[in-house]
């Protein structure tokens, strides 16, 4: 081709045949490509009348999810489509063309929506997803509390729809166009679906345009880190052996008195089962856990409850260890520090998109451990926590809330290997729990023995904010104690 490229702005479709015809000349032999980031001029141009072998195509960019390039026919394509199956109903090749468009456009789209790393996973795990498999996942993102792009009400007009139910003739009449069943595929299956298909096409586009509206409106500014987190690999597996005493009672004004009428139970034996460790490097879980704490939380990342505690990485070079709050506005959430000491400067909340980061929930701290690690600017660091679970050797189950916050009503306390009374001095200030001469259980902090010949008498301490301390008289008896 003689005529060097030249670059145009269009800013009036009806002057492209005059455009083409200035570019190619009257005799040449060329194949002209014009592309277009603006969707609505693009939609125009595919619904000009034209003569000659012109193709109108989508062009889906390679993306860290995505990473091929995609090409699939717009909307206004698959409408011809349509319209030459409607005009000859009785012709297999217009209705395997309708079909076949319509299964292509469907997955493309769908499959655009969730190019975020926020379903990175679930993409990894479904490489070759059906319009079936689509439908699965947004069900339960659109109909459980649905957050940001989700939460627009086409997602549910979309996922209620009567085509989609499963085994629906339209779902079957897809599987067969996905599979390379399409010469299966009759004209009077397409023709039973013909309406539903024109719906859901609407839908999907509406759809499309919502997360593009969506994703445009919500880009952050200013991106900390683009590259997303590594994996962590859960802790090696450790089974263990261990009963649970039902009734550990840290108590408000009374010791609890007799012994518990219920039985003990075994502690899950996979509890630590896909979990990693961190160690606390800060104390911005405030009450629920000092600095130096390890957090043990889900290996795997995934979406939190509003208040949990969570190790939240965000990008490759930060970690944080933080209270979770879901914010008024949809899809945003916020990493807020808890000092205990007022005194102290608190952290500034950290605001982010949802799925910006991965969050792993906190399922666990363990308070005493001889993991050491060095200072650093991440907020918690990845350790590992093998020698300080192989410690474990019996669990309690509180009973009351007067350990608030640090252990909550119902939860389980790990506890190690049995103190011997005569070294109850070397664990001040550890947490303990104690087992009286009447048979209950109750949960202390080791205080101060009193001085002198009463030295066997013992202050244990309230661990939460409800709570209140004891005077014990500890290895020999004492009146009144």
């Amino acid at each position: 081709m003689s005529k060097s490229f030249r670059p145009w702005t269009i800013d009036q479709p009806l002057l492209l045949p005059a455009i083409v015809q200035d570019f190619v000349g009257a005799d040449a032999n060329a194949q002209l490509i014009l592309t277009s980031y603006d969707p609505r001029f693009c939609a125009r141009v595919s619904r000009l009348a034209r003569t000659g072998d012109i193709e109108h195509l989508e062009v889906h960019p390679a993306t860290r999810q995505q990473p091929v390039v995609r090409t699939t026919p717009p909307l206004p394509a698959i409408e011809r489509r349509k319209y030459l199956f409607e005009t000859d109903p009785n012709q297999e090749g217009p209705a395997r063309d309708f079909a076949d468009s319509c299964r292509v456009f469907f997955e493309a789209k769908l499959s655009d929506m969730f190019d975020d790393p926020a379903h990175a996973a679930w993409v990894a795990a479904n490489p070759d997803p059906t319009l079936a498999t689509f439908v699965q996942r947004l069900r339960p993102l659109v109909r459980a509390a649905p957050q940001g792009m989700f939460s627009a009400h086409v997602f549910r007009r979309f996922v209620e729809h009567r085509a989609l139910a499963d085994g629906s003739p339209v779902i079957e009449l897809m599987n067969k166009a996905h599979h390379g069943r399409r010469e299966e595929i009759r004209p009077a299956d397409v023709a039973q679906c013909a309406g539903e298909l024109g719906e859901l096409l609407d839908l999907v586009e509406q759809m499309y345009e919502e997360c593009y509206r969506w994703r445009r409106r919500d880009a952050p500014k200013v991106q900390l880190s683009t590259e997303a987190p590594p994996p962590l690999a859960p802790t090696p597996h450790l089974a263990l052996n261990v009963l649970v005493c039902p009734d550990l009672a840290p108590f408000t004004q009374r010791v609890p008195s007799g012994e518990s009428q219920e039985w003990p139970e075994p502690l899950d034996p996979n509890v630590f089962g896909n979990t990693v460790a961190f160690y606390l490097r800060r104390p911005n879980f405030g009450f629920a856990a000092p600095t130096g704490s390890l957090a043990i939380v889900n290996a795997v990342p995934g979406p939190a409850a509003d208040r949990r505690l969570v190790i939240a990485r965000h990008g490759a070079a930060a970690t944080y260890a933080r209270r979770l709050v879901r914010g008024a506005s949809a899809g945003i959430i916020g990493l807020t520090a808890e000092v205990p000491d007022p005194r102290r400067r608190t952290p500034k909340t950290i605001m982010l998109r949802e799925g910006e980061g991965d969050i792993h929930q906190v399922v666990g701290i363990i308070l005493g451990h001889s993991v050491q690690v060095e200072q650093g600017q991440d907020e918690a660091v990845l350790v590992d926590a093998a020698g300080a679970l192989k410690r474990i050797e019996l669990a309690f189950r509180v009973i009351d809330d007067s350990a608030v916050p640090l252990a909550l009503e119902g939860q389980v306390v790990l506890g190690g290997g049995c103190i011997e009374l005569d070294r109850l001095g070397g664990h001040k200030d550890a947490l303990v729990a104690l087992t009286l001469d009447g048979g209950s259980s109750i949960f202390k902090r080791v205080g101060a023995a009193l001085p002198g010949e009463l030295a066997h008498l013992w202050q244990f301490e309230s661990i939460g904010g409800l709570g209140s301390s004891q005077v014990l008289s500890v290895g020999k008896p004492h009146k009144g104690f």
